[in-house]
C-alpha cells in the first residue's frame, strides 16, 4: 500500500491511533515503541499520519505523567516499552492474553513490583552509613551542582579525610566523554547538515579555533533542525577533548541537549532578581574551576 492510499484511509487521527495504523501497514514500523517512533518517522497532522523520516535524527520524549494519574501512567509505561502494537487491545495483550486494564498488563510484564523488595533492601545492615559517611555523600551530591554543606552555617561538615583525594567531579564529568564514539557520531551528523546549518556550524567552529569568542543568535521554527545543529557541534568539540556547557532556559529544552543543564542550575542564577543580583559562583569552587 502506498503512503497516498494510507493517508486517504484516515481522518483526523491522533498520533497514537496513527501509530496503530502504521504498525498494521508497515512491517518496519513494528520495530519501534511509540516513544521511539518520532526518531524514525515524521508526523503529519493533517489528516494525521506517520511518514518514514528521510534524514536527520530527532530526540523526543513522552510527556511526564504524575504517579497518581492511574491508567494514564500505566499506558505511558507500555508505550515506552511495547513495540508494534496495532490497537489498544494489542497494547494490553501479554503472551496472547488481553488484560482488562493497562495496569494488569504492566504487572504481567514485570513493570510493577510490590514494596517487599525495598523493605528487604533497607534491612540490609551493609546499607547503613555513619553520620560522617552520610554527610560526605551529601557533600559530594551538593558539589555536583556547585553547592556545599558549608553554604549552610548550621550544618555540620564531614572530616576533610573524606576529600583528601577528591577530584573536581564537574570537570571530570565534562572530560570523560567517549571521544571515538563522538567522532563517529559527528561525522555521521555533519554529512546531514543542510546549507544553512553548515553556515552556522562553520561560523561557530571558526570562532572557537580562532579563540575570538562570539554570540550567535540562531532563529528557526520548531522542527527545522536547531537541536540537531547543537548536538553536532557538541559532538565535534567534545570529540577533541574540549569542554562544552550546553544550557537552556527550561527543563524540556535541556533534555534535548547532550549533557545539558538549565542556565539557573549551571550558573547559579537566582530565581528572584533585582538590581543587586549576582550569580552565586564563588572563587575556588568546582563550578568556578570548570568555567
Amino acid at each position: 500500500m502506498s503512503w497516498r492510499m494510507f493517508v486517504t484511509r484516515q481522518y483526523k487521527k491522533t498520533k497514537l491511533e496513527a501509530w496503530f495504523d502504521a504498525n498494521q501497514t508497515f512491517p518496519n514500523a513494528r520495530n519501534y515503541s511509540y516513544s521511539e517512533f518520532p526518531n524514525k518517522f515524521t508526523w503529519h497532522p493533517r489528516p494525521g499520519f506517520w511518514k518514514e523520516r528521510k534524514r536527520g535524527d530527532v530526540f523526543k520524549r513522552l510527556s511526564e505523567v504524575h504517579s497518581s494519574s492511574g491508567e494514564l501512567l500505566y499506558l505511558r509505561m507500555l508505550l515506552l516499552r511495547k513495540k508494534g502494537s496495532k490497537s489498544f487491545e494489542d497494547l494490553k495483550s501479554v503472551n496472547g492474553h488481553i488484560h482488562e486494564t493497562f495496569k494488569e498488563a504492566c504487572a504481567t510484564l514485570g513493570l510493577l513490583k510490590n514494596d517487599n523488595q525495598w523493605r528487604h533492601m533497607l534491612n540490609d545492615p551493609h546499607l547503613y552509613l555513619s553520620d560522617e559517611d552520610a554527610l560526605a555523600e551529601i557533600e559530594k551530591l551538593f558539589n555536583d551542582i556547585g553547592k556545599s554543606l558549608k553554604d549552610y552555617a548550621t550544618m555540620p561538615f564531614p572530616s576533610e579525610v573524606y576529600f583528601s583525594n577528591a577530584v573536581n567531579g564537574l570537570l571530570q564529568e565534562e572530560t570523560s566523554y567517549d571521544k571515538e564514539e563522538l567522532k563517529i557520531l559527528h561525522e555521521k551528523n555533519h554529512e546531514m547538515l543542510n546549507p544553512e546549518q553548515k553556515k552556522v556550524y562553520d561560523s561557530i567552529i571558526q570562532n572557537v579555533y580562532n579563540k575570538v569568542g562570539g554570540v550567535f543568535f540562531v532563529y528557526g521554527s520548531g522542527g527545522c533542525g536547531m537541536t540537531f545543529l547543537w548536538q553536532t557541534l557538541c559532538c565535534r568539540l567534545r570529540s577533541e577533548g574540549k569542554i562544552v556547557l550546553p544550557v537552556a532556559s527550561c527543563g524540556i529544552a535541556v533534555v534535548l541537549l547532550p549533557g545539558g543543564r538549565t542556565a539557573h542550575s549551571r550558573f547559579h542564577i537566582p530565581l528572584k532578581l533585582d538590581q543587586d543580583s549576582t550569580a552565586g559562583i564563588r572563587h575556588g569552587t568546582d563550578i568556578a574551576e570548570l568555567i
